[in-house]
C-alpha cells in the first residue's frame, strides 16, 4: 500500500457509531477499498487522471474546530434559505441556519437522522452509490460519519435554495473528510440544492458522494460550487435515480484544488491543467419516452492545457430521444484582435472572452442568489473580474 492508502484505511477503521447495520456496511466498504486500492491510469475510467501527487501523503482525521471559520462564512453572501455547515465532515449546528420547510419534510445532519430515524434512511443510503469497483465511493462509505439528509414528501415544494457548505483543511495536518449527501424527493416534489466546497491554504482531501433519489414527476436543481484551496484534492461522485417524468438539472463549477475530479464538471483550464470528462447516460429497459441530452464544452486558455472527453450513451429502450456532444477550443483570435483594435488591453480582452464563455454556463443556474455566487467565483479568477461584474 502507498502511504496515502494505508492512512486512509487507518482513518476509516476508526469510524464507528450508528445502527449495527451501518457498521457492517462500513466494514464491507472498507474491504472493497482494500481490494481495489486507489485507482491508477491503468484503470480505464482513470486513464487520463493520475493520483501520483496524492499517493505519498499521510492523511489524518479532523481534529478540533477552526476558530476562523465563522469569519470566513460571514464574508460569503447570506443564504436565501437554509444553510447547513460541515467542517471537515462534522456538522456545525452553531454555524448553520434553518429555513422554512413544508410539512413532512426533513433536513439535517445524516448522523442525527441515523440516530433518530434510521428507517427513513436505510432503504436509500448506498443503494445507488455501491462501493464495488469504485474505490473512492467505497472509501466514502467506509468512512461515513456525518453528512446531510434531505427528505421531501410527495408534492412538497421548497422555494428557497438549500445550501450545504463543506469546509475542509486545517494547519499542521493533511486532513481527509468524506462528505455524504442523501436526497430523497417524493412524487412531484420540487427543490434546489447547492453543495458548496471551500477551504484554506492547507493540504487536505475531500471525498464526496451525493445520492439523489427522484420520485415520479419530482424536479431537483442541483448546483455544485467547488472552490477548494489551491493545495487540496477534491474527488466527488453524484449518483441519481429518476422516476417517470422527473427532471434533474445539474450544474457544476470547479474552480479550486490542485487536483479535482467529478462525474459532471465544467472547468476553466489554464497553464498546464488537464481536464477529463467522462459522462455516461444509461437508459434502462422499460424507460420509454426518455429525453436525455449530454453536452460538454471546454475552453483551453493555453497551448499546454489538455482536455480528454469521453461522452457515452447506453440505451436499452427503443422509444427514446438521446444525444451527446462536445466542444474543445481556444480563445478566438479574431475576436481578441477585434477587442484590441477597439482599445481594450490584451489582459482585459482575454478576460472578457473567458467571461462570455463561462457566463453561459453559470447563467443556466436557476436561483438568482446561487447564480450570483457562481458569477462571483468565476469573476474572482479573472484579472478584470471586478469590472466585468459591475458591467454584467
Amino acid at each position: 500500500m502507498t502511504p496515502a492508502e494505508q492512512s486512509l484505511v487507518d482513518t476509516a477503521a476508526q469510524v464507528r457509531g450508528g445502527p449495527a447495520w451501518l457498521d457492517e456496511a462500513r466494514a464491507g466498504a472498507l474491504a472493497a477499498f482494500q481490494r481495489a486500492g486507489l485507482p491508477t491510469p491503468r484503470h480505464e475510467d482513470w486513464r487520463f487522471t493520475s493520483l501520483a501527487p496524492l499517493a505519498g501523503i499521510t492523511f489524518s482525521p479532523a481534529r478540533g474546530e477552526d476558530a476562523g471559520l465563522a469569519a470566513r462564512l460571514a464574508a460569503l453572501p447570506a443564504p436565501a434559505g437554509a444553510r447547513l455547515v460541515f467542517e471537515n465532515g462534522r456538522f456545525r449546528r452553531d454555524l448553520s441556519t434553518g429555513g422554512a420547510l413544508p410539512p413532512g419534510a426533513a433536513l439535517g445532519s445524516l448522523a442525527e437522522g441515523l440516530a433518530h430515524a434510521p428507517e427513513a434512511i436505510r432503504p436509500h443510503l448506498s443503494r445507488l452509490a455501491r462501493p464495488e469497483g469504485l474505490a473512492f465511493t467505497a472509501l466514502n462509505a467506509a468512512s461515513m460519519g456525518d453528512g446531510a439528509f434531505l427528505l421531501l414528501p410527495a408534492g412538497a415544494v421548497v422555494d428557497a435554495p438549500i445550501e450545504l457548505l463543506f469546509a475542509g483543511g486545517a494547519p499542521g495536518h493533511a486532513l481527509v473528510h468524506h462528505p455524504r449527501v442523501l436526497v430523497v424527493a417524493g412524487e412531484g416534489a420540487r427543490a434546489t440544492l447547492a453543495e458548496v466546497y471551500l477551504g484554506g491554504e492547507h493540504v487536505y482531501l475531500t471525498n464526496a458522494v451525493t445520492e439523489l433519489v427522484l420520485g415520479d414527476g419530482a424536479v431537483i436543481e442541483h448546483v455544485k460550487l467547488q472552490d477548494e484551496g489551491p493545495h487540496a484534492f477534491h474527488v466527488s461522485s453524484l449518483f441519481a435515480e429518476q422516476g417517470a417524468g422527473s427532471r434533474l438539472a445539474a450544474h457544476s463549477l470547479a474552480l479550486g484544488a490542485q487536483l479535482s475530479r467529478a462525474e459532471v464538471r465544467a472547468r476553466l483550464l489554464d497553464g498546464h491543467a488537464r481536464g477529463v470528462f467522462a459522462g455516461r447516460i444509461r437508459v434502462l429497459p422499460g424507460a420509454q419516452k426518455t429525453d436525455a441530452r449530454q453536452m460538454n464544452s471546454n475552453l483551453l486558455l493555453s497551448d499546454d492545457a489538455v482536455v480528454d472527453a469521453k461522452p457515452q450513451l447506453e440505451i436499452f429502450a427503443d422509444d427514446v430521444k438521446c444525444g451527446h456532444g462536445g466542444t474543445v477550443g481556444q480563445l478566438d483570435e479574431a475576436s481578441l484582435f477585434y477587442l484590441r483594435s477597439r482599445g481594450v488591453a490584451e489582459e482585459e480582452a482575454r478576460s472578457l472572452l473567458i467571461w462570455a464563455f463561462a457566463a453561459e454556463m453559470v447563467g443556466r443556474i436557476g436561483p438568482a442568489a446561487l447564480r450570483a455566487q457562481g458569477r462571483a467565483l468565476v469573476a474572482a479568477r479573472l484579472p478584470a473580474g471586478a469590472a466585468l461584474l459591475e458591467a454584467a
